[in-house]
């Protein structure tokens, strides 16, 4: 058996958090955007070296603040939430930040993805509503998918004026891909992480769910030890389907997209192959495509 694999201290990768350009610290524990300070980015405000600028505003004007979807608002009153203005974060990225919390009654800790009902970026502002809609769908998706050996467990979602706040399982393990990096491993220890790959999608897809993002960047390891359970995370880009239905939103990363998805008539088959990819890392250590262009997430 090969050595143990070096554990990550920030676990939640910038792919949970929609931004792909992170440098780490890992003895301290801290992750920061590139020229980025950790409440900036919270609220959609990366550059550190730009004066700040209020959130962007709509095509029609109308801002998603304050906006009601129906969650709980009580967050305070059941969780220790630390000050974002002064503690260092789990993770985060341009669609929100995770930070640790603990529950006021238990004292069990919990991960929090807090996510901007503001849309971050200009694209997205165009259509205000359709954004609250992808968040509000990757709650339900989540909800539906249910407790599983495999996927992270959403515990209860809250939301004020400003965000949605998600209270998410919380995996100290780091993610998949740092394990692939940074470690040595067997073959029958990457036929177990891929039997629990393969565990997601078949649970998904007996939901009729796609999860439409399959690689190591969105699994977490939920503690640290070589034998822990993994965990599907970011649920952002899954959506439901019916058996027969031909999908055509082209959405995902490019080296981990079927064919099918790029002419845009796939699906759930496509989860098959974006697996299949992540298999041939696993055992080679390397993409079995190269892709030069960025992603392309929808």
């Amino acid at each position: 058996m090969m050595a143990s694999m070096a554990s990550l201290s920030t676990p939640y990768s910038s792919s949970f958090l929609g931004q792909k350009e992170v440098r780490s610290t890992p003895t301290s524990g801290k992750v920061f955007l590139r020229g980025a300070h950790p409440t900036k980015a919270m609220y959609g405000w990366a550059n550190s070296r730009s004066k700040r600028k209020p959130p962007p505003v709509a095509a029609d004007g109308v801002l998603n603040v304050g906006k009601d979807l129906g969650f709980r608002r009580d967050l305070h009153e059941h969780y220790t939430v630390p000050d974002p203005q002064t503690t260092v974060p789990l993770g985060m990225g341009s669609y929100g930040v995770v930070m640790k919390v603990s529950c006021k009654e238990t004292g069990t800790e919990y991960a929090m993805k807090s996510i901007p009902k503001t849309p971050p970026n200009k694209r997205e502002s165009k259509s205000p509503n359709a954004y609250l809609q992808k968040l509000e769908n990757e709650v339900k998706v989540m909800q539906h998918v249910g407790p599983s050996l495999n996927v992270v467990y959403l515990y209860n979602v809250f939301e004020d004026d400003t965000h949605i706040h998600l209270v998410l399982e919380y995996c100290r393990g780091g993610e998949l891909w740092r394990r692939i990096r940074n470690g040595k491993y067997s073959e029958a220890y990457a036929a177990k992480i891929i039997r629990s790959i393969l565990r997601v999608v078949a649970q998904c897809h007996a939901k009729n769910v796609i999860y439409r993002d399959i690689k190591p960047d969105n699994f977490l390891f939920l503690n640290t030890r070589q034998d822990s359970p993994l965990k599907a995370t970011d649920f952002g880009l899954a959506t439901y389907y019916t058996p027969g239905e031909v999908l055509t939103r082209r959405c995902g990363t490019p080296s981990y997209l079927a064919p099918e998805v790029v002419m845009r008539k796939y699906g759930p088959e496509a989860d098959n192959w974006s697996t299949g990819v992540t298999v041939y890392q696993l055992l080679s250590g390397k993409l079995p495509f190269s892709s030069q262009r960025g992603g392309i997430k929808e």
